[in-house]
């Protein structure tokens, strides 16, 4: 299919193809497109998608009504790999810069109200278990501590799960600060010590005898 020409209106919408497919059922599990692609030698691709001028967007997914696993899912992009490859996106920008950063990928969150301290979103990690359950085992949590436009302070949060909590562990302020959660002595005296480590204990006992950070290096653990 090849389109071309110019809209009858600056606010028309026009397809080179249009699919819908609006099968109900309880378990069902609906296609618009499915797009194959196999045997070549090079690479194989099952759907492109191209774009060119203002505001070009190449893909577009809109996804609702998430519920964690693919049969009940509204995902806006999936990607799902069987072999020894990527089963997400892979991200490339042709630019000629060798030494400068470049946009690669943006991701954004919006809302309906206003917006306040704290709003933010997160990209998450689920790893399967040993009963082959999908458990999330991390998440990066990217937020505004400060929300104001004039005085507005953004912050990275790195969680990672221990037994169905998520804990934030480490923090990045826009201000420069970052931030190690405290845990008490009891708790930072039942961890597997390895070179490198650090804790921040609340409290203290016989080994952890201040509290603040501390680093277990050549054997044991010493205060900062």
């Amino acid at each position: 299919v090849s389109l071309s020409g110019t809209n009858s209106n600056t606010a028309e919408t026009t397809y080179g193809i249009y699919s819908s497919n609006a099968h109900a059922g309880t378990t069902s599990l609906n296609y618009g497109i499915i797009g194959i692609s196999s045997n070549g030698t090079g690479v194989n691709v099952g759907v492109r998608g191209e774009a060119t001028g203002t505001s070009a967007v190449g893909m577009y997914g809109i996804g609702t009504n998430w519920g964690g696993q693919f049969s009940s899912a509204g995902i806006a992009v999936e990607g799902i790999n069987t072999g020894g490859g990527y089963g997400g996106y892979f991200g490339t920008h042709g630019s000629a810069s060798t030494n400068t950063e470049i946009p690669l990928f943006l991701l954004s969150r919006n809302t309906t109200g206003t917006a306040a301290d704290g709003i933010g979103f997160s990209l998450t990690s689920q790893i399967e278990v040993s009963d082959g359950t999908m458990q999330e085992s991390g998440k990066i949590i990217f937020k505004w501590a400060n929300a104001t436009v004039g005085t507005r302070l953004g912050q990275l949060d790195f969680n990672v799960n221990d037994v169905g909590a998520s804990n934030t562990n480490f923090s990045v302020s826009g201000n420069g600060s970052v931030k190690l959660r405290p845990i008490t002595a009891t708790a930072a005296s039942a961890i597997t010590p390895a070179e490198g480590m650090l804790v921040f204990v609340s409290n203290t006992d016989a080994t952890f005898t201040t509290v603040g950070i501390w680093c277990y290096q050549n054997g044991a653990w010493k205060a900062l």
